[in-house]
């Protein structure tokens, strides 16, 4: 290779004393002409330096076709374009710069637009590097980076590259000025960037879904090296339309939005996000873009717990909406929405804050702390209610005290308010004071805003090539409308049934009154309607369509339904038998009742206790899933292997197969404390024993949730007993999962698994120990 590169520096040499002081037309066109013939890999060249041309053209290409295109702008000569006997260096020279290795050729050109002078050889650049942005050059640059993760050894070259490409508008404004070609323009430049960024992911989405590895780093420095060059508004306005589409309709590329955005360099975290959250329509649509990344990276939980809320204002409510509807929607990042209100209360009822900071910055942490107060589930309300009404007290009176009347009436809003909703049975805030529109205002900040669907997004879908499922009585109505226009333009003295062509009625479906389900949800639904007979058909009809299309949808189906089933419900208890002095045979759960109750009589008979407080009795309720639990769960793992000719779990349907997985733990553990958990248990993990070295990492995620539902689900003492073969290999996959796995996530919730396991040990151990 050392000997290839030293006669590739000899060939560069001679190419560039040849084109300085050329000996005649000839010898100059043999240049140009064996230099392309090079660059596209021709075996027959002019010259016979290069044996193997495929064999070298890669080294070539990214080592010295930069610097011959950087030879040929030195020494490029106006006659080449205008005298006729130059005609073929002509037609060749914006080919070597179009049809070769496009990071060299816009490398090469950006830099020689920003270093050269006002003249032919500067409006030559400028044009080639029009035709280059008009060639789909940017996507070409982009699919070349992405084929693998950037050489670390080279990546101040890649961030050079990166630079060029987010700098592109400022650098040829500064050369060119008034000169300046519109396509350069930030208001084109940027949405042409990201029309390509957007083909890109539409490869790599293909490639995601044939379960190959994709490499989006380059992507995603790209985006946050616009962001923070001060283009971050036009860049989401015009890639958060097709991403959302993506993320609204397909799970994969919700993957492929979070990939990108998070990873975005920590120092452009801060510009990509706050464009960002001003652009997504909806809170909802947060976590589909950076999904649970506040809780697994320190800069973005930074960024959205502290400093966009307490540090920034904005006049655009949309930001604030966002991130405490991202921090309350989900149960996981609950406590972070509480700590943050708990925090911005602390800092809205301090005199001393109140005093030295602006109106509008203290109007922005009230506006926060309204929405807030939407986001709160009668639990959070419990639980806070005292600690909140103890920091809400100082904070009236210091509004009250506040000399600004707008001031004085925000704070008494918020009071009034917040005391409603933490306490509504409790003594009511009320103050007299003018309502007017921004008291209603802040007071409906409270109601969490609607879902505005697709409505919004106009632009961009045509790269992404993602369509919203249509139903057949859309299909209908819509034929049935375009009919009645065209009847409506017919000629009254034409409309003659005996000229009527006799109507195909063949295919007619029946029409009725029920909708047809568009989701697994409503199918389900009107399949338990028994009252509704029509419904019934209409959902049957459907069932099969809607499982194939969405097979995500009925695992996620039947987990919440096994978690609405395991939940306790106090408006059925447990009926009690009445205590009898017999013995019954404890063969069902009522006899075992009166059983306990007995036992329970005769002990507190006996007892003697000293100064017991209060207590609450606990009312006993019925598992309504434990007798459904095992039709729920066996019927998952039944034929899992099976390769179905649109179907393979085992293959390249891993993604299905994390679901599956996960759904089991989820139905195992609403089986807790049920009869039929420890054989669940026991199948269960002999299931995930097959597939827990998995290539997918997400169904690894899967199993290693699966087993830790296992641990918490099944008593300790049956663990370790029945289980306990089950549990000791289990214990030990974990520990290599901890030492050996590549994955990151994979190793810390191992490692949970693991003090889980350790905590049953050691309280089936102290169990043991005080009953000896």
């Amino acid at each position: 290779m050392n000997i290839l590169r030293n006669k590739m520096r000899i060939y560069v040499k001679e190419t560039e004393n040849i084109l300085k002081n050329p000996k005649g037309v000839n010898e100059v066109t043999n240049a140009v002409d064996e230099f392309y013939k090079i660059t596209l890999g021709y075996e027959q060249t002019v010259s016979s330096k290069f044996q193997d041309v495929h064999f070298i053209r890669e080294v070539f290409l990214t080592e010295f076709y930069p610097t011959v295109l950087k030879i040929f702008i030195d020494t490029l000569q106006v006659e080449w374009f205008t005298s006729p006997e130059h005609k073929r260096v002509s037609e060749l020279f914006d080919k070597v710069f179009l049809d070769g290795y496009p990071v060299g050729a816009f490398t090469v050109l950006m830099r020689s637009v920003d270093n050269l002078e006002l003249g032919f050889r500067l409006n030559k650049c400028v044009s080639l590097l029009e035709k280059f942005l008009d060639n789909s050059g940017l996507f070409q640059i982009m699919m070349t980076a992405c084929k693998s993760t950037p050489d670390r050894s080279l990546d101040f070259m890649w961030e050079d590259l990166i630079s060029l490409l987010a700098t592109l508008p400022d650098k040829t404004a500064n050369k060119l000025q008034l000169q300046n070609s519109e396509k350069f323009y930030p208001q084109q430049y940027i949405p042409l960037l990201c029309n390509e960024v957007m083909q890109v992911l539409k490869i790599m989405h293909q490639k995601l879904k044939n379960n190959n590895d994709i490499h989006l780093e380059f992507v995603s420095r790209v985006i946050g090296k616009v962001c923070i060059s001060g283009h971050a508004v036009i860049l989401w306005n015009s890639l958060v339309p097709p991403l959302e589409r993506g993320v609204r309709e397909d799970y994969i590329w919700s993957r492929i939005t979070e990939r990108i955005i998070t990873g975005v360099p920590d120092r452009c975290l801060e510009c990509t996000l706050t464009a960002l959250l001003t652009r997504l329509t909806w809170y909802g649509l947060v976590e589909k873009f950076i999904g649970g990344s506040v809780t697994t990276k320190q800069k973005i939980k930074y960024l959205l717990c502290t400093k966009l809320v307490f540090h920034r204002h904005s006049q655009d409510i949309l930001l604030l909406q966002n991130i405490i509807g991202y921090l309350g929607l989900s149960h996981t990042r609950k406590s972070l929405l509480i700590k943050m209100l708990r925090e911005l209360l602390s800092v809205w009822g301090d005199s001393s804050a109140l005093k030295h900071t602006s109106v509008e910055q203290h109007l922005y942490i009230t506006k926060a702390l309204f929405i807030g107060l939407g986001f709160l589930k009668e639990s959070d309300k419990a639980e806070i209610r005292e600690d909140f009404i103890q920091l809400l007290m100082p904070g009236i009176q210091c509004h009250i005290a506040s000399s600004d009347h707008r001031v004085r009436k925000v704070g008494m809003t918020l009071a009034e308010t917040m005391s409603a909703v933490l306490d509504p049975k409790g003594q009511q805030l009320k103050f007299e004071f003018p309502r007017d529109e921004e008291v209603e205002y802040l007071v409906s900040l409270t109601t969490p805003p609607q879902d505005p669907g697709l409505q919004g997004v106009t632009n961009g879908m045509s790269d992404v090539h993602i369509t919203p499922a249509t139903s057949q009585e859309d299909v209908l109505s819509e034929s049935r409308n375009e009919e009645r226009e065209t009847n409506l333009q017919i000629d009254p003295d034409l409309d003659s049934d005996d000229d009527l062509v006799p109507y195909d009625m063949s295919n007619d479906k029946k029409l009725t009154k029920t909708k047809q389900p568009k989701y697994i949800r409503d199918c389900m639904e009107g399949l338990i309607s028994v009252d509704d007979p029509e419904r019934l058909e209409v959902c049957l009809g459907v069932t099969e369509a809607l499982i194939r299309r969405n097979p995500d949808g009925l695992l996620e189906v039947l987990g919440a339904a096994a978690q609405e089933l395991s939940q306790p419900s106090e408006s059925q208890p447990i009926e009690k038998e009445k205590p009898s002095n017999k013995i019954t045979a404890l063969d069902s759960e009522d006899s075992a009742e009166g059983w306990r109750e007995i036992v329970k009589q005769r002990i507190e008979s006996k007892t003697r206790r000293f100064g017991r407080g209060s207590r609450k009795e606990v009312v006993t309720t019925k598992n309504k899933f434990s007798p459904v639990a095992g039709c729920f769960f066996y019927p998952l793992m039944a034929n899992y292997d099976r390769k179905e000719n649109t179907f393979d779990l085992m293959g390249e349907d891993s993604l299905v197969l994390g679901r599956l997985v996960y759904t089991l733990g989820v139905i195992i553990y609403a089986a807790i404390n049920t009869p039929a958990v420890k054989q669940m248990a026991d199948r269960l993990l002999e299931f995930l024993w097959v597939i827990r070295f998995h290539s997918d990492v997400s169904v690894r995620h899967a199993v290693l949730f699966a087993v830790s539902m296992v641990i918490l689900s099944v008593p300790g003492h049956i663990l370790l007993t029945d289980l306990q073969s089950e549990i000791m290999e289990t214990k030990h996959w974990l520990e290599d999962v901890v030492e050996k796995d590549v994955n990151a996530e994979s190793k810390k919730m191992a490692i949970q698994s693991l003090v889980l396991l350790e905590n049953v040990i050691k309280q089936e151990f102290t169990k043991g120990a005080d009953l000896t």
